[in-house]
């Protein structure tokens, strides 16, 4: 009897051992921290991450591949959606996390300096414009003001201004007077914000066309989006608007990128959408208006298009427009 008791238990062992040498994940999971069904069902229910250094699971958006040092867990508020592995930044005095190029940052363009300048602004931040003020050349002529173009990047809204003019053919609009032609137009008030640079009393001088873009001030980098099954979109590896959000500031993780790099290969990040290519992916070439060279991260290794490993390293990081 005590002998079959003994064959038993050392058969349940080697049973135990050959199941667990079958499950691939389970050396990850055991090297991690992985939350227990009963405690990952409370997460959901409240909205807290995953928590964990090392999850490694090949190709999986957001997950840390290897050398995790630090991840920030749940401290932040998502604004808007944030896929997994995408480049994201604090936003609202380290209120809130989005991904770069979020709706808070819009393409502006200054026009003018001092009492005469204008300071111009996107309402929404698909949209692509352009403008400028011209000199009609006639004598008093009057303050005219249009727009065309569907606000695409292949047909961008084209804000025009045509300046009043004297007996002499010499501007004589004035700032305030081109803000308030500018407001007082329905199809461009509702793309297009406009500010005084100064007390607008100066006449407004004739300006080239030129485009509105971002602000390489107002965009920063604080890291990746981490991986979390607590997420609200999880089927589309996602977390939701206002959900709380892992943020991975240091260490090597999977994060989507749109062409073939190397580790040599600078990195650049994408600010704004166009097709495929969606705001807060990485790629290596400058495309300009479009995307940033991030400081402080690199490749870390050659990938073909797709998810690669990216590392961020323990530093301040800076985005330098492409123009």
């Amino acid at each position: 009897m005590r002998l079959n008791k003994l064959m038993i238990f050392i058969f349940t062992i080697l049973a135990f051992l050959a199941i667990a040498n079958c499950i691939p994940d389970l050396a990850p999971a055991l090297t991690g921290f992985e939350l227990p069904g009963a405690v990952l069902a409370m997460s959901t229910v409240f909205g807290v991450p995953d928590r964990a250094l090392y999850e490694f699971v090949p190709g999986q958006l957001g997950r840390q591949a290897r050398n995790g040092r630090f991840f920030q867990q749940g401290e932040k508020i998502s604004y808007g959606r944030l896929p997994f592995g995408f480049g994201a930044m604090i936003v609202g005095a380290g209120d809130g996390l989005a991904v770069v190029s979020a709706d808070g940052v819009q393409d502006k363009l200054a026009v003018g300096t001092g009492n005469a300048g204008l300071l111009l602004t996107t309402k929404n931040i698909a949209d692509w414009i352009r403008f400028f003020v011209i000199n009609p050349g006639t004598n008093n002529a009057p303050l005219e003001v249009a727009v065309s173009g569907s606000g695409a990047k292949e047909d961008p809204y084209v804000v025009g201004v045509s300046a009043a003019t004297n007996g002499s053919a010499a501007i004589t609009s004035t700032a305030s007077q081109v803000k308030a032609a500018l407001e007082a137009d329905e199809d461009i008030n509702a793309v297009l914000d406009v500010a005084l640079a100064g007390t607008g009393a100066s006449v407004i001088v004739a300006f080239a066309e030129a485009a509105l873009v971002k602000d390489s001030a107002a965009l920063r980098f604080d890291g990746l989006v981490g991986h979390s099954s607590s997420a609200g979109d999880i089927s589309n590896e996602a977390f939701n608007d206002s959900e709380l959000c892992n943020l991975i500031t240091e260490g090597v993780a999977w994060a989507p990128c749109l062409e073939a790099v190397n580790a040599m290969d600078a990195v650049r990040i994408r600010l704004v959408d166009s097709g495929a290519s969606k705001a807060g992916m990485f790629c290596k070439t400058a495309v300009a208006n479009e995307t940033a060279l991030v400081s402080g991260v690199r490749f870390y290794g050659s990938f073909e298009p797709g998810n690669v490993e990216l590392e961020v390293l323990p530093t301040t990081h800076t985005i330098t427009m492409d123009v």
